[in-house]
């Protein structure tokens, strides 16, 4: 169920780092990962229907920062 909405936004990732919209290394697994799994995380901790609003915020706090965050300082060993 979650496997599938992770490749759709995953697709939606690369497409816009093609654009250059995003930062390349957007592109990953990871961060397409993010929003799904703070979904999940609150249907099994809170209640199994997660509210429009927290769906929001999580877009708008946690996946769009991290899709278009650029790096700054040196690079991970």
């Amino acid at each position: 169920m979650v496997e599938p909405c992770i490749g759709i936004i995953l697709t939606v990732l690369r497409q816009a780092a093609e654009r250059g919209e995003v930062p390349p290394a957007a592109a990953s697994e990871l961060v397409a990962a993010s929003g799904p799994a703070m979904l999940v995380q609150y249907s099994l901790v809170r209640e199994p229907m997660v509210p429009d609003e927290f769906v929001a915020a999580v877009a708008d706090q946690i996946v769009v920062p991290l899709a278009t965050a650029t790096r700054t300082g040196p690079a991970p060993a």
